[in-house]
């Protein structure tokens, strides 16, 4: 029994030579790897086992690690996948929102628009009224004046009712507004 790596195994050694001379030529190379067996050929078959058996655990190592490691990718690599699905949903949701968020814009530069518009129309309106109420107060004056001529001459006229109308709305405060 030989020892290799803790464990115990058996080697199994050919039986030796009953011939103490040259070997003789053999046809081929297995059968001159056994045919001629010294004690330097039974240490080298034991270095060989151990050898043999130390590449074997080596192997199986490497073979459970690369084992862990490939587990330890695939998890990697679902880990990776499932982000970057996620990525990809907070990507569409983030879309749909500024969708969103441009129909709203639009909406609203509508309404904008269109308060700009009423708002001219307003000031435009604005403009008129102003204008109507310039001229309505100098007709006021107008047919005041001519109703204190008219008074002053001691003459009835036809303005009288009119200046009594326009002084009457004036002193109600219903009438033209002065500016």
């Amino acid at each position: 029994l030989a020892a290799a790596s803790g464990g115990l195994f058996e080697v199994a050694l050919p039986a030796p030579a009953t011939e103490a001379g040259p070997p003789s030529p053999i046809a081929s190379r297995s059968e001159a790897k056994h045919a001629w067996i010294g004690p330097d050929s039974y240490f080298a078959m034991e270095l060989d086992a151990i050898l043999a058996s130390q590449l074997d655990h080596q192997r199986s190592l490497h073979e459970e690690r690369l084992g862990k490691l490939s587990e330890l990718h695939a998890e990697a690599v679902a880990h990776v996948r499932a982000e970057r699905e996620e990525a990809a949903a907070r990507e569409e949701k983030l879309r749909a929102e500024v969708a969103d968020t441009e129909k709203r814009r639009r909406a609203l530069e509508r309404q904008v628009l269109a308060a700009r518009r009423a708002k001219a129309e307003a000031e435009r309106q604005l403009v008129f009224v102003k204008e109507l109420n310039k001229s309505f107060l100098a007709n006021r004056r107008e047919i005041q004046t001519a109703g204190v001529v008219s008074t002053a001459s001691g003459l009835a006229t036809s303005t009288g009712p009119v200046t009594d109308r326009a002084r009457l709305s004036s002193e109600d405060g219903a009438g033209v507004v002065d500016e």
